[in-house]
C-alpha cells in the first residue's frame, strides 16, 4: 500500500508472482503513450473492463510490441520488478529481453499512485484510462471484484482497479491466484494505492473473500472509518486487533 505522502506500507511488496490480467491497465497506458488514444480507445475497454485476452494483445501491439511494453514499464512507469514475456492471443508475442509474466504487489501500488498523480500521461488520456478502470466490476464474483466489493458503495464507485487470475495447474501458478490492484479516493479526498494477492489458497471464492477483507479493513483504518462493517455474514470471526 501507498498512502497519499508517498509512505510504503505491506508485507512482501517485492515479491514476485504472476501477473495474470492485473497489469492489462499498464500495457492499455504503453499503448495509449506509443499510438495515441484515438488508436486505443476502440479496443481499451474490451482490455480492461471486460478483461479481453485478445483486446489486450491489441494493447501489446498498439504499443509497438512486447519489448516496447516492458521498456515502457521498467523506463517510463519505474517499474523494475513487472515483465511480460508472452502473450499468444490472437497472434503469438515473444519477449526477447526477459522471461516470464510476473509483477509484485509494490509495483502495482506504484502504477496506480504515478497514474492518479498525472505522472505518466497527458492529464487527457489520465482520465480517459482512469475511467475504463472505474468501470471494471464493482461487486464479487469468483474471480473479480474483490479490491472494491466490501467498501461503502460511493467509495467502490470511485476506486480504480484491475483484477487478474489463473487457474490452478496453469504452467505460471500451481494453486489459484487472485490479484488485484487499484487506488481508493477517501470520502475526505485523500487517498492510497493498494495491490493485494493471493496464491495459496484453496478456492477461488475464498481468496476473493480474503482479499475483498483484507483491502477493507485496511479501508477503515486509513480512513478512520472505524464503523463500517467489512464484514460477511459467512466470513471467520476477525478483529482490528
Amino acid at each position: 500500500m501507498i498512502l497519499s505522502d508517498g509512505s510504503v506500507h505491506g508485507v512482501g511488496t517485492d515479491e514476485r508472482t504472476s501477473s495474470a490480467s492485473a497489469v492489462k491497465p499498464l500495457w492499455t497506458a504503453a499503448a495509449i503513450d506509443a499510438a495515441g488514444l484515438a488508436a486505443v480507445e476502440p479496443s481499451a475497454p474490451a482490455a480492461i473492463v471486460s478483461s479481453s485476452n485478445h483486446a489486450a494483445g491489441e494493447m501489446i501491439d498498439l504499443a509497438g510490441g512486447i519489448d516496447n511494453v516492458n521498456r515502457w514499464v521498467h523506463d517510463v512507469a519505474g517499474l523494475e520488478d513487472t515483465d511480460l514475456a508472452v502473450w499468444s492471443f490472437g497472434t503469438r508475442r515473444v519477449s526477447s529481453l526477459v522471461s516470464g509474466n510476473r509483477t509484485t504487489v509494490g509495483d502495482l501500488a506504484r502504477f496506480y499512485e504515478r497514474l492518479h498523480r498525472r505522472q505518466l500521461l497527458e492529464p487527457a488520456e489520465t482520465e480517459r484510462l482512469m475511467g475504463w478502470l472505474r468501470q471494471t466490476p464493482r461487486q464479487l464474483s469468483p474471480f473479480d471484484g474483490a479490491l472494491v466489493d466490501r467498501l461503502p458503495s460511493a467509495v467502490a464507485e470511485t476506486a480504480l482497479h484491475k483484477t487478474g487470475w489463473l487457474p490452478p495447474g496453469h504452467r505460471a501458478n500451481n494453486s489459484p491466484l487472485i490479484i488485484d490492484g487499484g487506488l481508493v479516493v477517501l470520502p475526505d479526498g485523500d487517498w492510497f494505492a493498494l495491490a493485494l494477492s493471493n496464491s495459496n489458497g484453496k478456492s477461488y471464492i475464498r481468496s476473493v473473500k480474503w482479499l475483498g477483507l483484507a483491502a477493507c479493513l485496511i479501508y477503515v483504518l486509513v480512513a478512520d472509518h472505524l464503523d463500517h462493517d467489512c464484514g460477511h455474514q459467512d466470513d471467520p470471526p476477525y478483529s482490528l486487533g
